[in-house]
């Protein structure tokens, strides 16, 4: 009984010798080990352990000779001037700018003159409302005719006046007519405008060595019936 004691506690002195031994083995690694034997992660196990980002498709640039330049943007209004504005004489519209034109309206509808700022008597844009309609391209012709000579204190002899059809316009006619006295040669453009059972006609008069300007004959131009 005494032998198997003596025994045991050989066993348990070993056992926890062999425990004690293993601790400070472990306690000498953690503390005593150098920092140098402590290796950094090879490159593979970076590049394993590293997620590689998807790939961004940058845009395609144009092709040189495809690429068109943009267009360039509208001027601004008042580099571009202002737009004319619409004006009612009755059943006769008008499109103008005030201030590039001047109106001197005897009966606003039946009647206006428009003249150039400087409100010189010529060149000129007169429009009239007349009874009647349906005239015939003969009937046109000797109204467009007096009306020329009707500018004329001593106007010229009707044989004198030379009338062709207008190229740009329909019902419109081109009259020349001689020097008379102090009264330079002269050139009118004439056209008509029918309205129900009366007629407008509009001329635009200038000496003939002398152009109407832009603004007159744009309106002479977009002369219409309401």
């Amino acid at each position: 009984m005494g032998e198997k004691r003596t025994t045991f506690y050989v066993v348990m002195i070993l056992v926890l010798a062999l425990m004690l031994g293993s601790a400070v083995f472990l306690l000498w690694l953690l503390f005593y080990t150098p920092k140098e034997d402590v290796l950094p992660p090879s490159q593979e196990q970076l590049e394993a352990e590293t997620t590689e980002p998807a790939e961004t498709e940058l845009p395609k640039l144009p092709d040189r000779e495809a690429y068109q330049p943009p267009e360039p943007l509208p001027e601004d209004a008042e580099e571009a001037g202002p737009s004319p504005e619409e004006h009612l004489y009755g059943t006769l519209r008008l499109s103008y700018d005030k201030n590039a034109l001047v109106s001197e309206t005897e009966s606003p509808k039946t009647r206006v003159t428009l003249l150039t700022k400087e409100g010189e008597a010529l060149p000129r844009l007169d429009a009239q409302v007349l009874d009647g309609s349906g005239l015939g391209d003969s009937e046109q012709i000797r109204l467009a005719v007096g009306l020329l000579q009707a500018y004329y204190t001593d106007p010229p002899a009707t044989e004198a006046v030379t009338v062709g059809p207008d190229p740009d316009l329909e019902s419109g006619y081109v009259l020349e007519a001689p020097a008379v006295g102090d009264t330079p040669a002269m050139e009118a453009r004439v056209r008509f405008l029918p309205t129900g059972a009366k007629l407008w006609y509009v001329v635009l008069l200038s000496p003939k060595e002398t152009a109407p300007g832009d603004a007159l004959a744009a309106v002479y131009e977009g002369a219409a019936i309401a």
